[in-house]
């Protein structure tokens, strides 16, 4: 994903019907985009890292694209953000099954 995003642009941009929508959309992200903006690299992968829906790889890969920054950089940053919330989920449910658990 994150080397297809810049080629998918090019391609979108091709149609200057989408010129604009395409350059409202960038900098309204930008604008709004403050946790990415403000923290770099440590706010992409807490980003990534919050399990919770709307964020994610994907998400991650996609702001990543969009704040220019390096594949090669954010492809690193979105794995330990993955990494940080597989833990986190796994953490939560071996509470839950904890909680629940039926001792025989």
């Amino acid at each position: 994903l994150l080397l297809g995003l810049g080629w998918g642009e090019r391609q979108l941009r091709r149609f200057t019907p989408l010129e604009r929508p395409l350059d409202w959309v960038f900098a309204r992200t930008r604008r709004k985009g403050r946790l990415i903006s403000r923290y770099g690299a440590i706010g992409l992968i807490m980003l990534v890292a919050i399990p919770l829906p709307a964020t994610g790889a994907w998400t991650g890969a996609i702001a990543a694209f969009l704040f220019g920054i390096s594949p090669k950089r954010a492809l690193p940053l979105i794995m330990v953000g993955v990494l940080i919330a597989g833990v986190i989920v796994l953490l939560a449910s071996l509470g839950m099954f904890h909680l629940f658990s039926v001792s025989g």
